[in-house]
């Protein structure tokens, strides 16, 4: 199934995007998925690949339309994308599952997206894509395949602490000095600084 009606996504559609919404699924694996190219206008699309078994095509087009702009802000050169797939990242088969998806999707990675890594992924998941597709389809491999060790270095802990202290620039003062209201949501905070 590609391409076919969304219903909920018609109303998630604006001026920016999404130009691209592709779904797939195998049947024999159970595997579901979608790839939303948000706006290629900058660029190609570059986004993280999530897998989550409550995952929505709504949420996925949302994190999209985030990275169109995330992108914009920080003047890179890229489009907006994310992509997904319903299932437990916990699962006998994920390895099936993550090659069935991308090969699925292999007239749009890497040639329209650049798989990336984000919830219930990892670095292993990352070079099984470059092995199904080669080695500039995934960005996140491990360093033996001549990635950047995105998790062994702490990169996105790093990321998200930079992030909260530009912000809080911009906070008032009292804001500032008040402890957190919940503990972190992120694996990823573990490397903060």
């Amino acid at each position: 199934m590609r391409n076919g009606s969304t219903g909920d996504m018609l109303a998630e559609m604006n001026e920016w995007g999404p130009e691209k919404v592709d779904r797939v699924q195998d049947q024999r694996l159970g595997m579901r998925g979608v790839l939303v190219i948000d706006n290629a206008t900058r660029g190609m699309g570059m986004g993280d690949t999530r897998m989550s078994p409550t995952l929505t095509v709504t949420e996925v087009a949302r994190l999209a339309g985030t990275m169109t702009w995330k992108w914009a802000a920080v003047d890179l050169l890229s489009g907006g994308a994310k992509a997904g797939i319903r299932a437990d990242p916990a699962a006998a088969n994920k390895e099936q599952i993550l090659r069935s998806f991308v090969q699925r999707l292999h007239n749009e990675i890497p040639q329209e997206y650049v798989f990336g890594l984000d919830m219930g992924l990892t670095e292993n998941d990352a070079a099984i894509v470059a092995d199904e597709l080669g080695r500039a389809a995934a960005v996140g491999t491990p360093a033996e395949l001549g990635g950047l060790p995105y998790d062994e270095l702490g990169i996105t802990g790093y990321g998200v602490a930079e992030a909260a202290d530009a912000a809080c620039a911009w906070l008032p003062a009292t804001a500032r000095s008040s402890p957190a209201s919940a503990p972190p949501a992120s694996a990823a905070l573990r490397w903060a600084p």
